[in-house]
């Protein structure tokens, strides 16, 4: 099979830093969101999300995907992460910060990625596995 294992590898590992970021500093992303505030809140809320999608593919990244093999893993990613792309890019506001383009960056990433993933059956560059004897 041709290995995707790299790819939701790095994935799941930008997804665990953006939720890091987003769960503990949310003030660099979302400079309004002081201390214990509603944006603040959501900010750490919206990080333990990624973290969860994050653990999500560190999970799967050994897994065989693409085609009808791991449906749910690629479908949610593949959904969240297009769905997400989307409101960034439709809330964006003119002088958004490096946070922000940090965040559209992951998420263009993985819409990519699991659309690619969603859209094509694994493919194997060796001899086919055996029978289970």
């Amino acid at each position: 099979m041709t290995s995707v294992s790299p790819w939701v590898t790095a994935y799941a590992v930008l997804l665990a830093a953006a939720g890091a970021v987003f769960l503990f500093v949310p003030d660099i992303v979302f400079p309004d969101a002081r201390a214990g505030g509603p944006a603040a809140l959501a900010a750490q809320l919206f990080g333990a999300a990624l973290l969860g999608f994050a653990a999500l593919c560190w999970a799967g990244r050994g897994a065989l995907l693409g085609g009808i093999y791991g449906r749910p893993i690629v479908v949610g990613n593949q959904a969240f992460a297009v769905v997400g792309t989307l409101v960034v890019l439709g809330g964006l506001p003119p002088e958004a910060g490096p946070g922000l383009w940090g965040l559209l960056a992951v998420l263009v990433f993985g819409a990519a990625l699991w659309s690619v993933l969603l859209f094509r059956s694994p493919r194997r560059d060796g001899p086919p596995p055996r029978p289970a004897a």
